[in-house]
C-alpha cells in the first residue's frame, strides 16, 4: 500500500492481486493553532498491504485563515464642513463577508487626535456604513480611519480646493526607442464630462542635460534640446506634432535618457489654463525575446519542446521573423534558425538524446554575433535565456501536461490535454494505470481532485502504451488567480510519473455584478436611470462622485486586483518552519566537513549568509516537483534522487557566494 498526505487530503492507494486501484480521499479535520496564528504539527501515515509495511511522518504548518478588511470613502478629498461617508467590509479568503462585530472604529485627524469613535459596530450583511460631519474649521491634512486595533487603515484628505473643469493628457508617445527616426506627440484636453475643449495649446518637447558639478565651466550650462509648438486645438480637443529623434543627443553621457513633454492648454473665451507634464524614457532596447510554454527541466531521451515569443522595440509582435536558438551543452554549442508565426511565436522541438543527462542552457538570440558600430546610436537586444536540468526519474515512462495560454475566464469549461507514454518495463500486461490529478490554490487553501483510469492493456500494444486524455476543468474564484494542476500516476513497482503546470485565471467573484446608466449620456438636470444587477438577496453599496474630484486627487479605486491583493500567499516552496533537507549520514549542518581545496578564500567572503550543502545536485526530481506546488508527500514510492555525499558542484551549492569561476568539483575530508 502506498500512502500520501496532500495538506489535509489523505489518499491511500491500495494494491492487491496484481490490480492497482484508484485512490480515495480521506478528509481530516485540522484543529486551529493553539494560542497564535500558526503552529507546526506532525503528520504520521501508516500503510499495510500485501508484503508491504509503510510508515512515515512529516511536519506541516497549520495557519489560521486571515480575513481581509478594506475601507472605502465616498471620495478621496473633502472641504471643511463637508460630510465624510465611509464603508468597512471584512472578507474571508473565499470572499465571503464576515458579520463579526467591530469592537471599535476610530477616526483621527492629521495630528493623530481621536476626533470620533464608534463602539461595538455590527455589519449589515457584511457592510458597515458610517459618516462623520467635518467642522467648518477642520484641520487641513490627511485623516485616518482605523479598524481592528489599528491594524487596518483608510485615509482621506481635507483641503481647500477648486474642482478642475477639464483634463489634459499626453496621448502620444507612450514609449520611445533609439530605433525610431521620429515620433508623434499628441496632447488632448477634454472637459470632465467628455466634450473636447477648444482653445490654444503650447507644447514643448525637451531633452535636458545632466548636472555634473565637477565638470569644467564650459560644460556646466549645456542647453536644453527642445522643440516648441503652439497652435489651435482641433475639433477633437487635441494638438499633434512630429519630432525627429536626430535633434536629441543619444550617444553621449551629458544628456538625460528621457524627454520631457510640457503642455499648456488655454480655453477659448475665458483664458482659463490647464497644464500637464510627463517624462518619457528613451529605451535603447531594439527587441526582446522570452521563452514560453517550457519547464526548467527536461526528461532525458524524450523530446523537449517550447516556444520563443519575439517582440520589436515597441513591444509589437515580430511576425515571420528569423531568430536563432543556441543550445549550450557540455559537447559545445548547437545553433538552429527559427521563424516566428503570425503570433510572433517560434516553436521548437529538441532531441535530448545527445544531452547525456547533463544540464543544458538554451538561448534565443536576434544575432549570433553582437556587433558594435561607434557611428550608430547604441542599442541592444534582450535575448531569452533558459537553464534546463535533467529530471531524475526511476521509470522509463513519461507524463506531460499541455499548457493553456493566456488568462483563462472564470465559469467557462476548459479542456486540459495530458500526454503519456508508459514503457512495458514499468507495468505488466493486464495492469490498469490510474492517473490522479489535483487543482490547487494555496491562497485560498482550496483543492479539487479526481482520477482518470487508463483501461487500455499493454497486451494490446506490446511495445508501448502511448496516448493522451483530457481533463475537464472549470475555474472559479476559489481557484483564481494562479491555480496549479498536478497529474501523477504510481506504478505497482513503486515508480512514479508526474507533471505540474500553473494557470493564469482572471480575478473573478462568484456574485456577478453589473452597473450602468440609461441613457449613458444626458443633459444637466435631466433624470437618468441607474441599472444594477447582482445575485438575488445581495446588499449593494453604491457611491457616486464627480469625476472632477478624481482628477484633482486620483485614488486607487476598489478593484478585483485590490481585493485579491488582501490575501498574500506563498508558492513554489515549503515554509521555512517545515522545510525538508536530505542530509548525509553523520552530517552536522553547522560543523560540516571542509573541502581539501578552499573554494572561496575567506578574505573574499561577503557578509551574506553562505550554506554549504555537499549533496547539492543539478537534477530535478519528483520530490522537487511536488514541493514547488507546496504539496507535502508521504510515500514509499520512488520520488527522490539518491543523495550524492561525495562531490560538490560549487556553482550550485555555494549559495550567494562569489569566486566559483575556476573550481567545479572538490574532494571532501571524511567526517571524523
Amino acid at each position: 500500500m502506498w500512502a500520501q498526505l496532500l495538506l489535509g487530503i489523505l489518499a491511500l492507494l491500495p494494491a492487491s492481486a496484481g490490480k492497482f486501484l484508484p485512490a480515495f480521499p480521506c478528509l481530516a479535520q485540522v484543529p486551529l493553532p493553539s494560542g497564535g496564528t500558526e503552529e507546526v504539527a506532525t503528520v504520521r501515515v501508516r500503510g499495510i498491504g500485501n508484503n508491504v509495511y509503510f510508515e512515515e511522518k512529516k511536519k506541516v504548518l497549520i495557519q489560521r485563515q486571515q480575513n481581509g478588511i478594506f475601507i472605502q470613502t465616498d471620495k478621496p478629498i473633502y472641504s471643511p464642513g463637508q460630510e465624510v461617508r465611509f464603508r468597512i467590509v471584512t472578507l474571508t479568503s473565499t470572499f465571503v463577508p464576515v458579520n463579526d462585530q467591530y469592537s471599535i472604529v476610530e477616526l483621527q485627524d492629521p495630528n493623530n487626535n481621536r476626533i470620533a469613535q464608534w463602539l461595538n459596530v455590527v455589519p449589515n450583511q457584511g457592510i458597515v456604513d458610517l459618516s462623520f460631519q467635518l467642522a467648518p474649521e477642520a484641520t487641513l491634512g490627511t485623516y485616518s480611519v482605523a479598524v481592528g486595533d489599528g491594524k487596518t487603515f483608510g485615509t482621506f484628505s481635507v483641503e481647500e480646493y477648486v474642482l478642475p473643469k477639464f483634463k489634459v493628457e499626453v496621448v502620444e508617445p507612450k514609449q520611445l526607442s533609439v530605433a525610431e527616426d521620429s515620433f508623434l506627440v499628441k496632447v488632448c484636453c477634454r472637459y470632465t464630462y467628455g466634450k473636447p475643449m477648444q482653445g490654444v495649446a503650447h507644447v514643448s518637447v525637451c531633452q535636458k542635460p545632466y548636472i555634473y558639478r565637477y565638470l569644467d565651466p564650459e560644460r556646466e550650462h549645456l542647453p536644453d534640446r527642445c522643440k516648441n509648438v503652439s497652435g489651435q486645438i482641433d475639433k477633437t480637443g487635441c494638438i499633434s506634432t512630429s519630432v525627429a529623434m536626430s535633434m536629441f543627443n543619444l550617444t553621449g553621457y551629458f544628456y538625460r535618457q528621457d524627454i520631457n513633454i510640457m503642455a499648456t492648454m488655454v480655453e477659448e473665451g475665458t483664458g482659463v489654463e490647464a497644464n500637464t507634464t510627463q517624462d518619457i524614457y528613451i529605451s535603447s532596447q531594439m527587441g526582446s525575446m522570452t521563452f514560453e510554454d517550457t519547464n526548467d527541466y527536461y526528461y532525458p531521451n524524450f523530446p523537449f519542446s517550447g516556444k520563443i515569443r519575439v517582440k520589436g522595440h515597441d513591444g509589437s509582435l515580430l511576425q515571420y521573423h528569423s531568430v536563432y536558438l543556441v543550445i549550450h551543452g557540455e559537447n559545445g554549442n548547437v545553433n538552429q534558425i527559427l521563424t516566428t508565426d503570425n503570433n510572433g511565436l517560434a516553436a521548437f522541438n529538441l532531441d535530448t538524446a545527445n544531452w547525456n543527462g547533463k544540464s543544458v542552457s538554451l538561448e534565443g538570440r536576434f544575432q549570433l554575433e553582437e556587433t558594435y558600430d561607434p557611428k550608430k546610436v547604441p542599442g541592444y537586444y534582450q535575448n531569452a535565456y533558459l537553464h534546463l536540468q535533467p529530471f531524475y526519474n526511476t521509470t522509463r515512462s513519461f507524463l506531460g501536461i499541455r499548457r493553456l495560454s493566456g488568462i483563462l475566464a472564470c465559469g467557462q469549461p476548459q479542456e486540459v490535454l495530458v500526454d503519456y507514454y508508459i514503457d512495458p518495463a514499468d507495468a505488466k500486461p493486464d495492469e490498469e494505470i490510474t492517473f490522479s490529478y489535483y487543482t490547487l490554490n494555496w491562497r485560498k487553501s482550496h483543492q479539487d481532485s479526481g482520477y482518470h483510469p487508463i483501461f487500455d492493456k499493454l497486451k494490446d500494444a506490446p511495445l508501448r502504451l502511448k496516448g493522451s486524455f483530457s481533463l475537464p476543468l472549470t475555474f472559479n474564484s476559489r481557484l483564481a488567480p494562479d491555480p496549479s494542476l498536478v497529474v501523477y500516476a504510481i506504478f505497482p513497482n513503486g515508480g512514479v510519473i508526474a507533471d505540474k503546470i500553473q494557470f493564469s485565471v482572471e480575478m473573478c467573484f462568484d456574485n456577478q455584478v453589473s452597473l450602468g446608466f440609461s441613457p449613458s449620456q444626458q443633459l444637466p438636470g435631466a433624470d437618468v436611470d441607474l441599472q444594477l444587477r447582482a445575485a438575488p438577496g445581495s446588499l449593494c453599496a453604491v457611491r457616486a462622485v464627480d469625476e472632477s474630484v478624481l482628477l484633482l486627487r486620483p485614488e486607487s479605486e476598489l478593484s478585483n486586483s485590490s481585493v485579491y491583493g488582501m490575501f498574500p500567499f506563498w508558492y513554489s516552496h515549503y515554509p521555512y518552519q517545515v522545510a525538508e533537507y536530505d542530509e548525509c549520514p553523520g552530517f552536522d549542518r553547522w560543523n560540516f566537513p571542509r573541502p581539501l581545496i578552499e573554494p572561496v578564500p575567506e578574505e573574499r567572503w561577503n557578509n551574506r549568509f553562505v550554506m554549504w550543502r555537499p549533496w547539492s545536485s543539478e537534477e530535478t526530481d519528483l520530490f522537487s516537483l511536488f514541493q514547488n506546488v507546496g504539496l507535502k508527500i508521504l510515500s514509499n514510492a520512488k520520488i527522490k534522487r539518491p543523495i550524492d555525499c561525495g562531490h560538490q558542484n560549487l556553482e550550485h551549492s555555494l549559495m550567494k557566494a562569489g569566486g566559483t569561476n575556476d573550481i567545479r568539483t572538490t574532494a571532501f575530508k571524511p567526517p571524523p
